[in-house]
């Protein structure tokens, strides 16, 4: 019986490996020994492939080929480098690796970088083809060339098409770093390829594999996102995107962090991130005041902000040295409600969803200085100096609350209250909570949503709701009563309370120093009164010491004048005798 089993189960496994083969789209689901190997794809002369791929991975190896052959392939080792092409993800980035060596035996690399965020768990096209004296490759809408410029590069591939990783076999001969890089997790879908100048034909047929499954594998069939979180498919497991939710957690059951501040409150980033070709910015904010600064950066020459002007979202970008282009939602968002945007920018291209409902887009024209490395820090809720600051309208900082700060997949609102980080800057006051509701919020009229891009200020793009849907709600919000307190009177408060409180502090300082003054000076006279004091003794005391010295030598004079006479009288009654 237990021979029986395992004879059906290793019948079974065979079964299951043949119906892989006739599948057009596999899963990849095991990053340390997931691959796939196909036929030759011999690209010598000319050749051309064409797939699909979808991946979270940031790193990982997705088509490799080179010029050794499969015969002896266990006994191979890499004593020496020949020519081979490795495609692999990079950053976000396909990452395309050529080496061919030539005839003088020197060997040709070349290494060339295109498309952005192609990890995003989204379907991409990658199409290589091969011409005499060029290697053309691009993804999606980005292409790219890599040129055999010398009559002295010879370029042979004799190797199996390898897909998504290498197996141990070949990981002993292969060229480069592909032996060390991660196997693709994903779904491959589509692919086909030609060797020489025959068309493409579906590659249905493994040579070998390992760790795949057949069709691309969905591990959001049983949602339990709750909240109405996102439920995102990572093949192998689930996993649940929160944002716009006001929760977090690996269902969406907790409370998000939320924080709130005033127009003299923001955060500073000093994100290091030279090298990022994108940018990805989304999160939640609920306004107290019409107008203020809620994202802004100025790196890599790039001009990027968000703000609130009277009450509708403007997001502008572009150089420091041109009128930057600019998308204005008119859904008036004072409305004490929460909002949600989510940017991402593309190259020059920047798209803005409100609300996960309202999706625009515009053009950056600043080509010339987009390779810039400045390195300026990013700024939440304000700036310094915010009136002073190029392309901005509002003309003051964020005042309200914000949640779900997502900075390039960063969570910033976390790092901030529960993370110790030198490159994090809170500025103000930065109060932890959201302390503003309907009680102390202007809620204003909100009117039909609509979009207005402009690429120089006056240029109107038509595609203003690019929702995927002809029918969009048009949101009507009646008119509602302005309740306890009124924006600007709390603005004007602030004011008064902080002139108040530098005149307080002026008045303390000037009373500090007039007694200081007072102190001295009455020092000064005891002082100047007790050495006159001690003076009028001391003359005192001369003047007795002279009348003393007067008395004594009257005194003495008077004693002389005495004896004096005295002999003059002896003399005389001596005299008198004698006669």
């Amino acid at each position: 019986m237990f021979t029986l089993f395992n004879k059906n189960g290793y019948l079974l496994i065979l079964f299951f490996i043949w119906c892989i083969q006739f599948f057009d789209c596999i899963t990849l689901f095991d990053n340390s020994k997931s691959y796939a190997v196909y036929d030759k794809w011999n690209i010598t002369t000319v050749g051309k492939l064409v797939l699909n791929f979808k991946t979270q991975s940031q790193y990982s190896l997705l088509l490799y080929v080179d010029d050794k052959s499969e015969d002896g392939l266990e006994n191979a080792e890499n004593n020496s480098e020949g020519n081979y092409l490795e495609i692999s993800l990079n950053k976000g980035q396909v990452e395309v690796i050529k080496q061919t060596v030539k005839l003088s035996g020197e060997l040709h690399k070349q290494v060339l970088s295109l498309g952005e965020n192609v990890n995003n768990l989204e379907w991409h096209t990658l199409t290589v083809t091969k011409y005499i004296g060029t290697l053309q490759v691009s993804v999606d809408n980005n292409v790219a060339l890599l040129d055999f410029s010398s009559n002295d590069d010879k370029f042979q591939i004799n190797s199996y098409l390898y897909i998504g990783g290498l197996s141990e076999e070949k990981t002993k001969s292969s060229f480069g770093f592909a032996k060390l890089k991660p196997r693709f997790v994903g779904c491959i879908e589509s692919l086909q390829y030609s060797s020489g100048n025959t068309y493409l034909k579906p590659a249905q047929t493994f040579l070998k594999s390992e760790r795949i499954a057949p069709n691309c594998l969905d591990s959001c069939s049983l949602n339990t996102c709750a909240n109405k979180g996102k439920c995102i498919n990572l093949f192998t497991r689930a996993a649940c995107d929160c944002f716009g939710t006001g929760f977090t957690g690996e269902i969406c059951n907790n409370y998000a962090d939320t924080i709130s501040q005033d127009d003299d409150d923001y955060l500073i980033w000093n994100v290091n991130d030279l090298y990022a070709t994108a940018v990805y910015l989304r999160f939640r904010y609920k306004i107290a005041n019409p107008n203020g600064i809620l994202f802004y950066t100025k790196r890599k020459g790039i001009l990027l902000l968000v703000e609130v002007v009277d009450g509708k979202l403007r997001v502008a970008g572009g150089s420091t040295t041109t009128v930057p282009s600019e998308v204005i939602h008119q859904l008036d968002v004072m409305d004490s409600q929460w909002h949600s945007v989510d940017i991402t920018k593309k190259g020059n291209v920047v798209t803005v969803v409100l609300d996960s409902i309202y999706k625009s887009n515009f053009t950056i024209k600043a080509t010339s200085v987009i390779d810039s490395f400045d390195q300026e820090p990013v700024y939440f809720g304000g700036v310094p100096f915010p009136k002073y600051i190029y392309g901005v309208n509002s003309m003051k900082n964020f005042v309200g609350c914000l949640q779900q700060i997502e900075f390039n997949k960063d969570d910033v609102i976390y790092k901030v209250l529960h993370t110790i980080n030198k490159n994090i800057e809170k500025v103000g006051h930065v109060r932890i909570g959201c302390s503003y509701n309907k009680s102390n919020i202007v809620i204003a009229k909100t009117t039909t949503p609509s979009t207005t891009t402009t690429t120089k200020r006056n240029e109107i793009n038509d595609n203003n709701f690019a929702t995927g849907s002809n029918n969009i709600k048009i949101i009507e919000v009646n008119e509602r009563i302005i309740e306890k307190f009124h924006t600007k009177e709390t603005s004007v408060s602030q004011s008064v309370i902080v002139w108040i409180t530098a005149a307080i502090v002026i008045g303390t300082i000037i009373i500090l120093i007039s007694a200081a003054c007072v102190v001295h000076h009455i020092r000064m006279r005891y002082t100047h009164r007790s050495r006159s004091a001690r003076s009028l003794a001391d003359l005192e005391n001369e003047h007795e010491l002279i009348k003393k010295k007067t008395v004594f030598v009257k005194s003495d004079s008077t004693k002389d004048d005495v004896n004096k006479k005295n002999m003059e009288e002896e003399k005389h009654f001596i005299s008198r005798d004698t006669n």
